[in-house]
C-alpha cells in the first residue's frame, strides 16, 4: 500500500521567505503534491503548522489534505485498482481528486479565531504597560466565552453587546469597561488591516463604545501650597514630597521619574516618555533640586528608583499617602496624576497658551527643525518658570 506524509519543501524559498507544504506520496517510486499552503521554516515543527495566526484553521486544512488523499489510496488499494497503477496514474488521480480545491488555502471568513491574532498582535506589543491592559482584556474574554472556539465572525453585535452587560458585573467603571472595547476593536482593526478578517465582519460600526466624562483632577493653588508647606508625618511627607517634585517637572509620571539616570550639564533633565516614547528635555529649577537634593540616588537620580523594583508599587505607595494627604485638603481622590493636570489648569489660568501647554505635556507637534525645537523649549522653560513663582506666592488655606 503507498505511504504518505507531510513535509515542508525548503528547497527553494519564495520571494516572501515562505516554503510550500507539500505531501509526500510513495507508490513504485515518489512524488509530491503541493498543498498550497506556504509557510516560513519556523512555523512547521514537528508535523504541525506553529506560530502562525492562523495556526488552528492550517493545521485543520493540512489534517484534511491528508486524511482525502489516505482515504482515496485506501479505496484504490480496496477496489484493486491501485495495483495496477504507477506513480504518474496515482498521481493524477489524486490532482483530479483535488480539482476543486482553491489555489491557495485561504480561511472562510469567520474561521479565524480571535485569540490567534491576539497572540499575534500582543507579540508586536513592546512595552510591558500596554502588554498588561491587553492581557487583562483576553482574561475577561475568557471568563466571559470559550476562547478556544472564539472566532471573529462569533463576536458581532449581539457579542459585544452581551461581553459588555458580562463586564458590568466585572468592571463598575464605564471607562474602565470601554478600555477593554476599545481593546477588542484594536484586535479587530488589526485583522482587518492584514486582510485576515473581512471588513463585512466589523461590529462596531453599529455598536458605540460609551464614554463617562471624569472629573477634573486638578487642585486649587490653595491646596497645592497646603501639600508643600504642611509638616507631615514621615510617610505622607515622601509623598508629598514626590508630589511636588512631579509638579515642579511638569506632570512627570512615576514611571518615568524613578527611571532618571541624572541631570545634564546644561542643568535639564532629559527622558523618553515611557507611555509615549517622547523626548522630553526639562530645565531643573531651584524647587526641584532642593527635592533631588533630599532623596539623592547612587546610580540613579533619586533613591526611589533604586530601591522600588517596580514603579507600580511605588506608585501604589505613593497614592495610598496621597489619599490621606488628600482627605486634610478637600481632594479626597488625591494622587499622583493630580500634578499633571494641575499644572495644566493653573497654567491656562496664568494665561499661558494652549500650544505651550500642549507642547509642555508632551502633546505637540513633532518637527525636525531645530531651531523652531529650541524656541518651543524656551517657551516650555518659560511656562514652567511662571507656574512656579506664582505657586510660590500662594498660602495654604488656615
Amino acid at each position: 500500500m503507498a505511504s504518505v506524509r507531510v513535509y515542508l519543501d525548503t528547497r527553494k524559498e519564495r520571494k516572501d521567505k515562505t516554503y510550500p507544504l507539500k505531501l509526500n506520496v510513495s507508490h513504485r517510486g515518489s512524488f509530491q503534491v503541493n498543498l498550497k499552503v506556504y509557510l516560513e521554516k519556523e512555523q512547521w515543527e514537528a508535523g504541525k503548522v506553529v506560530n502562525h495566526p492562523q495556526k488552528r484553521f492550517l493545521n485543520m486544512i493540512v489534517k484534511q489534505k491528508l486524511s482525502e488523499v489516505e482515504n482515496l489510496i485506501l479505496s484504490l488499494t480496496t477496489s484493486g485498482e491501485l495495483r495496477g497503477m504507477n506513480k504518474a496514474d496515482l498521481k493524477k488521480a489524486i490532482e483530479n481528486h483535488n480539482s476543486d480545491q482553491p489555489e491557495e488555502v485561504e480561511p472562510e471568513p469567520g474561521e479565524y479565531l480571535f485569540r490567534d491574532h491576539f497572540e499575534k498582535f500582543l507579540a508586536e506589543k513592546i512595552k510591558e504597560s500596554t502588554r498588561e491592559k491587553y492581557e487583562a482584556t483576553l482574561t475577561r474574554v475568557k471568563e466571559y466565552t470559550d476562547i478556544e472556539t472564539l472566532s471573529f465572525s462569533k463576536m458581532n453585535l449581539a457579542w459585544l453587546k452581551g461581553f459588555e452587560r458580562y463586564l458590568m458585573t466585572t468592571t463598575p467603571s464605564v471607562n474602565g469597561r470601554g478600555v477593554h472595547l476599545r481593546n477588542i476593536r484594536a484586535i479587530f482593526n488589526d485583522a482587518i488591516n492584514h486582510d485576515l478578517v473581512p471588513l463585512s465582519a466589523y461590529p462596531f460600526r453599529k455598536f458605540k463604545i460609551k464614554k463617562q466624562v471624569t472629573a477634573k483632577r486638578s487642585l486649587t493653588p490653595e491646596q497645592i501650597a497646603e501639600i508643600r508647606d504642611t509638616h507631615w508625618p514621615e510617610k505622607e511627607q515622601v509623598a508629598a514630597d514626590a508630589f511636588m517634585l512631579m509638579f515642579y517637572l511638569i506632570g512627570i509620571n512615576t514611571v518615568d521619574l524613578l527611571a532618571l539616570s541624572g541631570i545634564t550639564h546644561e542643568g535639564r533633565i532629559e527622558y523618553h516618555r515611557e507611555k509615549t516614547g517622547r523626548f522630553y528635555s526639562i530645565e531643573v529649577l531651584p524647587e526641584a533640586m532642593a527635592l533631588i537634593e533630599k532623596y539623592p540616588g547612587e546610580k540613579r537620580l533619586l533613591r526611589w528608583g533604586e530601591h522600588y523594583k517596580q514603579y507600580r508599587s511605588f506608585t501604589k505607595m505613593i497614592d495610598k499617602r496621597l489619599k490621606t494627604i488628600g482627605e486634610h485638603i478637600k481632594a479626597p481622590a488625591l494622587s499622583s496624576y493630580y500634578a499633571r493636570h494641575s499644572w495644566a489648569t493653573i497654567a491656562a489660568g496664568l494665561d499661558i497658551s494652549k500650544e505651550t501647554i500642549a507642547a509642555s505635556l508632551g502633546h505637540g507637534g513633532n518637527t525636525v527643525t531645530d531651531i523652531y525645537i529650541d524656541f518651543e523649549r524656551k517657551k516650555v522653560d518659560e511656562a514652567n518658570r511662571k507656574v512656579l513663582d506664582f505657586i510660590a506666592d500662594v498660602k495654604r488655606e488656615e
